[in-house]
C-alpha cells in the first residue's frame, strides 16, 4: 500500500492570519499544507505579506503543496460578461505570482462560478468555452512559473458540478495539460466519488479530503461523516495514486487552532490506519 501524504489546508484558520498559525501548525508535526487564499488570512496582493509568510514556512520546515485560488460571488472566469471575466483572470493572475512567492507548485481553482442557477443551453456552451479561454490564460501564467494547475471538481448544484461538463473542460485544455484536484466533500454530495476518479485516472494530483453525511458540505474530518474510505483508498491504490491528501477542514467560530489540529491528526491518522491495515480492506 502507498504511503500517502497527509497535510492541512489553512482554510480552516481563514478567519485568522496565517501568521497566527504556521508555528501551532509546525508543533502539531504537519509538515505540508495548502495555503487559503481568503483576504483575512493572507493578502496575497500585498507583496510584502506574501514574501514574509514563505520566509516563515521556510523557517518552520513547513512545505507549501498547494495554493488555493480565490472564490467568491464576484469571481467569475466563465461569465458572459467580457468586464467581469476580465477582472476575474487578472484576479487569478495575481494568485498565481503570490503561489509562485510561496513557493507552491501547485496551484488549485475552482473553474465556475459559486452562484447557484445553471444557465440554459446556450449559454452553457458559452459559458464552457469562456471557461476553457480563461483557463488557458491562467495556465500559462502558471507555466511561466513553474506551477501546475489543478482543476477542482465544482459542487453538484453549481456551473461544472457534472462531471461531464468538467471532462469536457479538461479535454479542450489538453494543451495546458492541467491536473485534478479531488474534492471528497464535493463528489459525495454529488454521488459521483468513484466515477471522478476513474474519469481522470492521469490527471489526479490530490486529494481535498473531507466528509460529509450526503446532505451538506460540512468539510468534516475524514471518519466524521459516511464517505466509504476504505473503499475509496482501496480504488486509489488500485489506481496506483501517488498523489498528496490535503485535510480541508471546517473552521468552526471560535474554535481554538489546537482543538482544529487535534482533528486534523486524527483525521490523518485515520487515513493512515486504513492504509496501514490489512489487505483485506
Amino acid at each position: 500500500m502507498n504511503a500517502w501524504q497527509v497535510g492541512l489546508s489553512t482554510g480552516c484558520f481563514f478567519r485568522t492570519s496565517i501568521f497566527e498559525v504556521l508555528e501551532s501548525i509546525r508543533d502539531s508535526t504537519i509538515s505540508v499544507v495548502e495555503i487559503c487564499s481568503h483576504r483575512s488570512h493572507l493578502d496575497y496582493h500585498n507583496e510584502q505579506k506574501v514574501r514574509s509568510a514563505a520566509a516563515c514556512l521556510r523557517e518552520f520546515r513547513i512545505q507549501p503543496f498547494s495554493f488555493h485560488a480565490p472564490f467568491a460571488d464576484h469571481i467569475d472566469i466563465a461569465s458572459l460578461d467580457s468586464g467581469t471575466r476580465r477582472d476575474s483572470v487578472a484576479e487569478m493572475l495575481v494568485a498565481v505570482r503570490a503561489a509562485a512567492a510561496l513557493g507552491a507548485p501547485h496551484f488549485i481553482i475552482h473553474p465556475g462560478p459559486e452562484r447557484e442557477g445553471g444557465p440554459d443551453s446556450r449559454r452553457h456552451l458559452a459559458m464552457l468555452e469562456n471557461c476553457a479561454d480563461s483557463l488557458r490564460s491562467i495556465a500559462a501564467e502558471c507555466g511561466r512559473h513553474e506551477i501546475k494547475l489543478l482543476l477542482e471538481n465544482m459542487l453538484p448544484h453549481l456551473f461544472l458540478g457534472d462531471a461531464a461538463d468538467l471532462r469536457r473542460l479538461m479535454s479542450e485544455l489538453a494543451p495546458e495539460n492541467p491536473g485534478f484536484c479531488l474534492d471528497t466533500g464535493h463528489a459525495h454530495l454529488g454521488r459521483n466519488l468513484h466515477r471522478l476518479i476513474q474519469l481522470f485516472p492521469d490527471e489526479l494530483t490530490m486529494v481535498h479530503a473531507a466528509d460529509n453525511l450526503g446532505l451538506h458540505d460540512d468539510h468534516l474530518p475524514p471518519g466524521k461523516g459516511n464517505i466509504d474510505w476504505p473503499g475509496l483508498l482501496a480504488l486509489l491504490r488500485d489506481l496506483d495514486f501517488r498523489g498528496v491528501f490535503i485535510l480541508e477542514l471546517a473552521g468552526e467560530t471560535g474554535a481554538k487552532k489546537e482543538t482544529i489540529l487535534a482533528e486534523a491528526l486524527k483525521a490523518r491518522r485515520f487515513i493512515e490506519q486504513i492504509t496501514q491495515g490489512s489487505g483485506n480492506w
